[in-house]
């Protein structure tokens, strides 16, 4: 191995052991992280802070939790952020307007859409999502693993009801679920 080989490796080893996050160097030579991000697509002119305000604070600890140092910001960390993605957007059954799940810089912390879905976690997300649907009568959910500006063909729509215990198991990345009671 070369002098500079091995310089290489142990940046990468540096990175990985200060954020589970990779740096990439895209075509344009903007610098961007590839991060899990959980997109909720709500139907448009739905009231987010309503819904923010009604899942209790100790739900949104307990999800957070393993996300972030101190416990004591981690309920003003879960919230909708909305964002926009032409790309994705144009692939929706419906013209829901798409949101981040959290404040936080990203979502690698999650284990959805993962081969080892954490089934508290999975039972937590369930949880908010029982609480959102009081308020809606449907959204979508997707797991993407890249950046907010990616552009990404979506498989589904595929039908989850949160009345399933196990419908968060099993999810796969890049999928469109509509998520219904």
């Amino acid at each position: 191995m070369t002098i500079s080989a091995l310089a290489n490796l142990l940046r990468f080893y540096d990175l990985i052991l200060q954020h589970p996050v990779l740096q990439v160097v895209r075509s344009d030579k903007e610098t961007s992280h590839l991060c899990t991000i959980v997109i909720a697509t709500l139907p448009e002119h739905t009231d987010y802070v309503a819904i923010e305000s009604a899942i209790p604070d100790e739900l949104k600890l307990k999800l957070l939790r393993g996300a972030l140092q101190d416990p004591s910001i981690a309920a003003n960390r879960f919230g909708f952020t909305p964002f926009a993605n032409p790309s994705i957007k144009e692939q929706l059954p419906c013209n829901d307007d798409l949101v981040l799940m959290t404040r936080l810089h990203c979502d690698c912390w999650s284990t959805l859409a993962s081969a080892h879905a954490s089934t508290k976690e999975v039972q937590r997300w369930r949880s908010i999502f029982r609480e959102m649907l009081s308020h809606v009568d449907r959204f979508g959910l997707l797991i993407h693993f890249g950046t907010q500006s990616d552009k990404f063909l979506l498989a589904g729509p595929e039908l989850r009801s949160v009345s399933d215990r196990d419908c968060l198991l099993q999810l796969r990345r890049d999928t469109f679920y509509e998520i219904t009671s």
